[in-house]
């Protein structure tokens, strides 16, 4: 039975609370959640009532092992907020849900993409309309138990998994071919956990700027100068916990950490 708008209020009430609170809450079962609209409802109701501002796009399970441990068959396309945003370096302090900790790459739009409905959404012309890229730590965890089964629209309701997101350093070189080649190596307290390139992602991460800017045409949407893009995890997941720094390193070119509490 389809969730009626009172109870789309009331998901997503009982989420931005849990959020706000860095809790879980048992009041909403999002197994009732019957589509794709009815989770991006949910999820607009959410933001909403959290008071949250939307600085430009996530996306999730983009790549193969990431889409693994989501349970997501496609990636997932979630507004960036303002308020998970951090400077490199500060300490965050994990709420319950964590799922893990992610690192990859956020590209910063200098213009509008496409600027026309003739121009082909390539990872080329993505490259052309973005003016900055800087590396990107990220936590990903839910706002219920982990008894609900995480699929695409639970996922996407529940604020698409995002929690928080480092801003780390701009990169000076970020061509598609250092971006692809170059190793990105996640660490907790020293010790290297996991690592990954830009292949992890089909076409690589400026593909992925190509394939969001797709998504958003398709509802009518585009990317517009200054929104933010960050397009996911290149290392996977790594758990984490209270008294842990984590670092991720693009082997020479900069790096990004983050303490946790």
């Amino acid at each position: 039975m389809a969730l009626t708008s009172d109870e789309i209020e009331a998901f997503g009430r009982s989420l931005a609370l849990a959020r706000a609170a860095g809790d879980v809450t048992s009041d909403i079962d999002l197994r009732r959640i019957s589509g794709a609209e009815e989770a991006e409802a949910v999820q607009a109701s959410a933001i909403r009532q959290l008071g949250a501002v939307p600085v430009g796009y996530a996306v999730r399970a983009m790549t193969p092992l990431c889409a693994r441990l989501l349970g997501c068959d496609a990636p997932l396309v979630v507004p960036l907020l303002q308020e998970t945003i951090l400077e490199d370096g500060e300490h965050c302090r994990l709420p319950r849900g964590v799922l893990g900790v992610g690192a990859g790459f956020t590209f910063v739009m200098g213009r509008a993409f496409p600027f026309s409905d003739e121009e082909p959404l390539t990872a080329e012309n993505a490259a052309s309309a973005c003016i900055a890229c800087h590396l990107d730590l990220h936590i990903l965890g839910r706002r219920v138990p982990h008894v609900t089964p995480l699929n695409p629209w639970t996922a996407s309701a529940d604020f698409g998994l995002d929690v928080a997101h480092v801003h780390g350093p701009r990169l000076v070189d970020w061509s598609a071919s250092v971006l692809l080649r170059t190793p990105l190596i996640l660490e907790i307290d020293g010790r290297t956990l996991s690592s990954g390139d830009g292949n992890a992602i089909p076409g690589g991460p400026l593909a992925a700027v190509a394939s969001l800017a797709l998504t958003l045409a398709e509802r009518g949407l585009n990317l517009d100068a200054g929104d933010l893009v960050a397009t996911g995890s290149i290392v996977g997941l790594v758990q984490v916990q209270p008294g842990q720094r984590v670092q991720a390193d693009l082997a020479g070119i900069g790096h990004v950490s983050l303490a946790l509490d």
